[in-house]
């Protein structure tokens, strides 16, 4: 199962970057490793050119539904450590306020 996560996050990213990001449309994102954890996957990202605020940021996707995958969270790497940028709408997740 966590090959076909990575395969589709792989496929998708800058989409999921984009919709995260819609200022910052036609940037390049380098995924620089994946971490899973039951139905979520948080991909480590960083965006090339560096221009959305951030020089790293983790997507926490969650595979809940297979069949459309979706971000319930955002970290931004800040003082070294990622912290939590932002949440989908009701998330049931319970999601800490750092990652490493």
């Amino acid at each position: 199962m966590e090959p076909e996560r990575e395969k589709y996050l792989r496929q998708n990213i800058i989409s999921i970057a984009e919709e995260q990001f819609p200022d910052n449309i036609g940037l390049e994102w380098i995924i620089h490793a994946f971490a899973h954890k039951e139905h979520l996957t948080i991909v480590e990202v960083e965006p090339k050119p560096d221009t959305v605020g951030y020089t790293h940021f983790k997507f926490v996707v969650s595979f809940k539904d297979a069949n459309a995958p979706m971000v319930v969270a955002t970290y931004c790497l800040k003082d070294g450590h990622y912290t939590l940028l932002s949440t989908i709408e009701n998330l049931t997740d319970d999601l800490p306020e750092a990652l490493p």
